[in-house]
């Protein structure tokens, strides 16, 4: 195995250990950290692909793997020489995120896709009325699907132990059916048409539930685990829930239109993680502590808002409430001042940094200030 790929390996097992221990909220010697740098020499793929969120995609090299139909040993070259230039300090570690876009599953129930520089996009909406749901459905021989089961199997075949194969972003629910009806003709279907919707939920969370099982099976010879976009170890078969479409809703009708299928996707999971993104989502946040099925709360302020260590009294209350938390910090001085001001059982943080020595100056540091911290 070559030298770069062993230095992560070599502590992986710990690692394991430290997330076992992350959803019970305690601690085996310190919070997890996840601290992400450029290898020397490697600073300029750096640059083009760095994230504090350990995923490192490009919509640009996806369009182009579009382009030269769906070439996968030109994807995976591409995206292993970005995933073989990372340092993974602490409790980071190479994951080939298999991403065909937010929400892919819009695209195997019939909609049309689009490559773009920046994004995937599925539209235009399918859906004209709600007396057709019968007609949603995954299809087998859609080119989207079949090409995401390929592609994840061959990233998986090609892994041997240089990275972990992680699931495209599927999602259900709300989001999904926004990509199929529209986003405003969504918002009044919820008032005209709630049993319709609630229909097509159940169905849109089944070919969830099938869709990521069926892509495990691809992978589960080569790893015990399968995760989706955040990187994170849990052994079996997990993913992120989600919601976008909630920050367009009231609580109330969160609870009726986004919390059943949650429950219901989330028991079919051996761990699962809610990812709660943006101010506009936080007026959920407490029906989310009251759900027992919802393993650990990730924390995206999004584009513009304040940075997490902005807000300490939310992140105190997640915690109080025993719910495992997963947030991102900007640089070191954020990791710090978070380690100080929340506890250290149940807590992941993330950062990219620099270099080398800054990442693993963090983590020592994660170290010192979890021992002040430990609970007798």
């Amino acid at each position: 195995m070559p030298e770069k790929y062993s230095k992560w390996m070599s502590g992986f097992d710990k690692t394991k250990e430290r997330f076992i221990a992350f959803y019970d909220r305690e601690i085996i010697d310190r919070a997890l950290i996840q601290a992400w740098a450029p290898l020397k020499g490697n600073e300029q793929i750096w640059k083009t692909y760095r994230t504090k969120y350990g995923n490192f995609k490009s919509y640009k090299v996806l369009k182009e793997w579009k382009n030269k139909n769906f070439d996968n040993e030109f994807l995976i070259r591409k995206r292993s020489e970005v995933l073989s230039s990372i340092y993974y300090g602490g409790d980071a570690f190479p994951s080939f995120f298999v991403d065909m876009g937010p929400g892919s599953i819009a695209a195997y129930l019939g909609c049309q896709t689009e490559f773009r520089d920046e994004t995937i996009w599925f539209g235009p909406p399918i859906l004209d009325d709600y007396r057709s749901i019968d007609s949603i459905k995954l299809v087998e021989d859609n080119e989207f699907w079949k090409v995401t089961q390929e592609l994840t199997k061959s990233v998986s075949d090609q892994s041997k132990g240089k990275y972990f194969t992680a699931a495209t972003n599927l999602i259900f629910g709300l989001d999904i059916i926004a990509s199929l009806r529209g986003g405003q003709k969504l918002l009044f279907d919820l008032i005209e048409c709630p049993e319709e919707i609630k229909k097509l939920n159940d169905k849109i969370s089944d070919v969830f539930i099938e869709c990521l099982f069926r892509l495990f099976d691809l992978v589960k010879d080569n790893q015990d685990f399968f995760s989706g976009w955040i990187p994170v170890y849990s052994q079996g078969c997990n993913h992120p829930l989600q919601c976008d479409y909630s920050a367009m809703i009231s609580p109330k009708m969160f609870e009726e239109f986004v919390v059943p299928d949650l429950i219901k996707v989330a028991r079919k999971l051996d761990k699962s993680i809610y990812h709660l993104d943006g101010p506009d989502a936080v007026r959920h946040l407490d029906i989310l502590l009251d759900i027992p099925e919802i393993d650990a709360i990730q924390w995206l302020p999004g584009d513009g808002a304040p940075p997490a260590v902005k807000w300490i009294p939310m992140l105190k209350k997640i915690q109080k409430k025993g719910m495992p938390l997963i947030i991102y910090a900007d640089n070191p001085k954020e990791v710090e001042e978070l380690m100080i001001e929340l506890e250290p059982e149940g807590l992941l943080i993330s950062v990219a940094v620099d270099s080398e020595k800054q990442a693993k100056d963090i983590v020592n540091n994660v170290e010192k200030l979890t021992a002040r911290k430990a609970k007798p």
